[in-house]
């Protein structure tokens, strides 16, 4: 006959060990507020609006924070990112634009360093304007920057 004796401490060892994993990596989440990151944490760009943050609890993102900037400042904020992040250049691509090679900017924090691991990404898209060419009547989808409505920014603290 088997013991089970070594198999239930085993067994209440891994349930020990799984409730202490999630205790620990959701218990940091209250050291940071999740809301407009970039102005909390960092430096915002002029031009670039804050319109909403959510506490989400996916892959690695703990925290993600929502930006939109007018087509007419698109390239004033994203030479600001690039400089100050280091982010990739934004380039257009089937209809939209997003950063060369998934090129996330990123920066730290004093908050962050709390908590082992967290960094923040920073990364810039949109979708391309479509005009009407008044000569021939087709549309164009336009690789012009400046030509969108807004383009979007995106901010996710990462629990890494």
């Amino acid at each position: 006959m088997f013991s089970t004796k070594p198999y239930l401490f085993c067994s209440l060892a891994l349930v020990l060990a799984i409730l202490m994993f999630l205790g620990f990596s959701y218990a940091h989440e209250e050291k940071f507020v999740c809301g407009d990151l970039l102005s909390t944490y960092a430096k915002k760009p002029k031009h670039l609006e804050f319109i909403k943050a959510s506490g989400v609890r996916q892959r690695q993102t703990v925290c993600e924070a929502l930006y939109k900037v007018e087509g007419k400042y698109a390239l004033e904020v994203e030479k600001f990112l690039r400089k100050n992040y280091k982010m990739a250049e934004v380039v257009y691509f089937h209809g939209h634009f997003e950063n060369k090679n998934a090129g996330y900017g990123y920066f730290y924090h004093k908050a962050f360093k709390e908590v082992n691991g967290m960094s923040a990404g920073i990364s810039m898209g949109g979708i391309a304007k479509s005009i009407k060419d008044e000569k021939t009547g087709r549309i164009i989808i336009s690789g012009d920057k400046s030509k969108v409505d807004f383009m979007y920014v995106s901010v996710d603290i990462l629990d890494i």
